[in-house]
């Protein structure tokens, strides 16, 4: 870490290292600090003081993180980007450095409500990844568990329900045309639904009847998935049952990677794919998923 010709050394990467340690041991400030001292850094009390003036969300929220503090420093984490999403456009390059930051931390040791509202925020913008890399098979599965824990956990959201399956569709009209035309039409013709989505919905649906050719569509579900070796080998054969991804609930072709509670499993690929967009385990429960 502090070899910077291996692309370590600098304050951010021994600080966000020395988080991922904390998270990880859950280790306590007096068991912390001759670590912290070896790394040149401060002591958890520094932080707890430096954290409360920091006017920067993202280093506040690092500093909550070093302080021994993670359910402030999600606190602080989610509000920022509840403030992102409630302004009328924004990009994902403003919340890489937050997500960065809470992507240093597990939450499965943190109050069910906190960890599934922080998993919520991260959920989406893992869903807002995949359709920009062009990672198909997970995009549905990521915006589901978004809704899901919205709904289950009764949080306000700042990014309605309903835009998020418009962006979803939208999305989905390229490699799922029927499918997603369907969609469409039913937000578009769903009373309570906002009418500037309602409106929306429908041009799409329009553009996709009138412009989208089947070629355009096969191009576009080819583009960038990923397709480890091995791929079309049958898989599941040691288990004596076929095995079925949690992604998409289809029987796996191919490489398997089981998930930290040693039974449910995806596909190679889906792994590779959701561990590029999110650190998070599918299974939602405050753990990262480790891709070996």
């Amino acid at each position: 870490l502090r070899d910077q010709e291996k692309g370590g050394g600098s304050i951010l990467s021994l600080q966000l290292a020395a988080a991922r340690h904390l998270t990880v041991t859950g280790a306590g400030e007096q068991d912390v600090g001759q670590l912290f001292s070896q790394l040149s850094l401060q002591g958890c009390s520094r932080y707890r003081e430096m954290a409360a003036t920091e006017a920067d969300p993202t280093t506040s929220t690092l500093y909550y993180v070093l302080a021994c503090m993670p359910a402030k420093a999600v606190e602080v984490g989610v509000a920022y980007m509840k403030t992102v999403f409630s302004r009328p456009s924004w990009n994902m390059e403003e919340l890489q450095p937050m997500i960065r930051v809470l992507e240093c931390m597990q939450y499965d040791r943190l109050p069910p409500q906190t960890r599934d509202e922080v998993l919520a925020y991260l959920c989406y913008c893992g869903g807002i990844k995949a359709m920009f890399l062009g990672y198909y098979p997970i995009v549905a599965y990521l915006m589901e568990r978004t809704r899901t824990l919205v709904r289950n956990a009764k949080l306000e959201f700042p990014v309605q329900l309903s835009l998020l399956s418009l962006q979803e569709l939208h999305y989905k009209q390229w490699v799922e045309r029927e499918e997603a035309s369907r969609g469409l039409t039913e937000i578009a013709t769903t009373d309570w639904v906002p009418q500037h989505l309602r409106q929306a919905a429908d041009a799409i649906n329009q553009f996709n009847q009138d412009h989208l050719s089947q070629d355009m569509q096969l191009l576009a579900m080819q583009d960038n998935v990923v397709v480890p070796t091995a791929s079309s080998m049958p898989s599941g054969g040691h288990r004596g049952k076929q095995a079925v991804s949690v992604i998409n609930a289809q029987p796996i072709v191919g490489p398997v990677h089981v998930l930290e509670d040693g039974a449910s499993c995806i596909s190679l690929a889906e792994a590779v794919m959701y561990s590029r967009v999110t650190a998070f385990s599918p299974l939602c429960n405050g753990l990262w998923i480790k891709v070996k």
